[in-house]
């Protein structure tokens, strides 16, 4: 009997420790997913921290009662590489335009700017993001975010990735730093990344196909085949949606915001130019889409639907 009992006391620790490894999940899902998806989150940590990029693109919705051009810039770059750190900035910029049938403002705004400091194992980041129909104009129409944490190895395919997250609005326990796990797998042909509710899958079939797959909360998703026509030519036929939502000025609840949940199907082509320069072109179909109020994602105030219509999209990014 004794000699069980370190067995029995081991087994009783590894399932308290799992549970507790889940509750942490879990909270940090449940509670803040919505801060989570339009924050900084280390999606990217320990890949291409050396990468260098700028991109633009063009979106137009020709919708009979939400005709909506979109227009986007983003870049990353490195500063500065102090010691075993590399110091990079993230720059974001999104303009839309819109002549709508109901109270969905004519412009709208999506600006957001990160620092970051990384390894191979630990990083920290810090940015201010503002999405609004008058970004900048107070303290009301903008929020800070940081992150930090360490990337644990377990094996050479397993890791943990171990951090916290911090977003000064939040639907619930504004200005608290959460706890946040996510695992991840790295095989020759595959990749996953995920935790409760998130999860980022790249399947590579043979040399020429690949599907991926990806959730992020609330509602963003997307799924696409991809296949190599030629060396430079990539075709993909994907299904996507996407939730944006903006703090406009002068509202009198200062936690309502403006939802915005569109859902796209279609086809995509890229093409290498040159080295670093993709170009690339989307035409589909938009379904399903919406925009409402609320002080929280589920609470559909006002809610107005958007009829379908197509929806093309074009752009390039060249990396440096």
């Amino acid at each position: 009997y004794y000699l069980l009992m370190p067995k029995a006391i081991m087994r009783a620790w590894k399932k308290r420790l799992i549970f507790n490894l889940l509750i942490i999940i879990l909270c940090s899902a449940m509670l803040f997913c919505t801060a989570i998806a339009h924050a900084d989150w280390p999606i990217g940590f320990g890949e291409s921290m050396d990468l260098n990029y700028a991109g633009a693109s063009y979106e137009y919705r020709p919708s009979d009662d939400f005709e909506s051009s979109l227009y986007s810039l983003s870049s990353k770059y490195n500063i500065v590489k102090v010691k075993d750190y590399n110091i990079s900035a993230s720059l974001r910029a999104d303009y839309r335009h819109t002549n709508s049938s109901g109270y969905f403002p004519d412009d709208l705004y999506k600006t957001a700017f990160s620092l970051r400091a990384d390894d191979k194992k630990n990083w920290i980041s810090i940015g201010v993001v503002s999405n609004s129909d008058m970004p900048y104009n107070s303290l009301d129409e903008a929020f800070i975010v940081a992150s930090a944490g360490r990337k644990i190895s377990l094996t050479e395919k397993h890791s943990l990735i171990a951090g916290l997250f911090y977003s000064s609005q939040r639907d619930v326990l504004e200005g608290v730093p959460m706890p946040m796990l996510i695992y991840e797998y790295k095989g020759e042909d595959l990749y996953l990344r995920g935790g409760f509710l998130f999860l980022s899958v790249r399947w590579k079939i043979n040399d020429k196909t690949s599907v991926n797959a990806a959730y992020f909360p609330i509602r963003n998703y997307t799924l696409s085949v991809s296949r190599k026509i030629t060396e430079g030519l990539t075709a993909s036929a994907e299904v996507h949606g996407k939730s944006e939502r903006y703090l406009l000025e002068g509202r009198v609840n200062k936690s309502e915001k403006l939802f915005l949940e569109t859902n796209e199907a279609g086809i995509r082509l890229s093409q290498r130019i040159v080295k670093g320069l993709v170009v690339y072109g989307f035409a589909g179909y938009s379904f399903g889409s919406s925009y409402y109020k609320g002080d929280k994602i589920n609470k559909r105030n006002d809610k107005v639907e958007i009829e379908d219509s197509i929806v093309l999209n074009a752009g390039l990014r060249y990396i440096f």
